[in-house]
C-alpha cells in the first residue's frame, strides 16, 4: 500500500496537487472502507477531524452515515489540506 501511495505522489511532478490528491484518495479508500463514489463526493464540510469522523452522504441506500477516520488518514487529510491551501473544518 505504501508503494502505491508513493507512486501516486509522483504521478504528475509538475502538478503536485494532482499526485497529492490521488495519494490521499487511495489512502482514504484503504483505511476507511468507503466506496470510490463516496470518497469523491466528500466535501470539506464532511471532514470532522476534531471528532475523527467523515460524514458520508447519500450512500448506497440513500442514507447518511458517520465513518471513523484512522489516525494515519487524519494526518494525510491535514497534510492534503495544508498543501492545497484548504483548511480542514473543525466542527
Amino acid at each position: 500500500m505504501a508503494s502505491l501511495i508513493e507512486a501516486c505522489r509522483r504521478i504528475s511532478p509538475g502538478t503536485l496537487l494532482k499526485g497529492r490528491t490521488m495519494a490521499t484518495l487511495i489512502g482514504l479508500l484503504a483505511s476507511s472502507g468507503l466506496r470510490s463514489g463516496e470518497v469523491v463526493r466528500l466535501d470539506r464540510s464532511d471532514v470532522d477531524l476534531t471528532n475523527e469522523v467523515l460524514l458520508v452522504r447519500k450512500t448506497k441506500f440513500r442514507k447518511d452515515r458517520l465513518v471513523p477516520v484512522h489516525t494515519t488518514a487524519q494526518a494525510a487529510l491535514r497534510h492534503y489540506a495544508a498543501g492545497s491551501r484548504l483548511r480542514p473544518c473543525a466542527k
